[in-house]
């Protein structure tokens, strides 16, 4: 049986949404004179800024109207994946090197941070194991203070 879909958090749009206006406005004031000077067009910077952050909203309102249990069923493989652009970031041709360090993937005009992704499926990995083990690490959560406890007049 389906699920019955819930209404969106109006106040936390509007937080989202107030946090895009704040950080266009911080492009700009941060950038224009170098934009004038190096494009001849003070809003190039916040131009590029807008274009990602309407990339972002469709990107949200998309990920808005997924069940959550994808998430938490799929959340083994986005880790796979995720954990498959880590290795190929390391290998030449495939991972940019951006102020020294490899850590992107380019995918045409753009290029992608894996590691970002991995955050989520992280977050998304450790929500439904430590969901599924409650009792588990509970008794893991006494013991582990148990023996801290017993450590600490030791390392004093």
């Amino acid at each position: 049986m389906p699920r019955k879909k819930s209404a969106p958090d109006f106040l936390l749009i509007l937080l989202t949404f107030s946090l895009l206006a704040i950080g266009l406005i911080m492009v700009y004031s941060a950038s224009a004179i170098w934009a004038e000077y190096k494009f001849n067009d003070s809003f190039f910077f916040a131009k590029r800024q807008l274009l990602f952050a309407g990339v972002g909203i469709i990107a949200m309102f998309f990920v808005m109207n997924i069940d959550y249990w994808v998430w938490r069923d799929w959340s083994k493989v986005l880790l796979g994946v995720c954990f498959v652009l880590l290795v190929l970031v390391l290998i030449p041709g495939i991972g940019m090197v951006r102020n020294g360090s490899r850590s992107w993937i380019g995918v045409g005009a753009f290029s992608i941070q894996p590691s970002e992704f991995m955050k989520l499926a992280m977050i998304a990995f450790l929500a439904k194991y430590l969901s599924e083990n409650q009792k588990k690490l509970r008794h893991l959560n006494k013991d582990c203070c148990r023996r801290f406890c017993l450590c600490l007049p030791r390392s004093a």
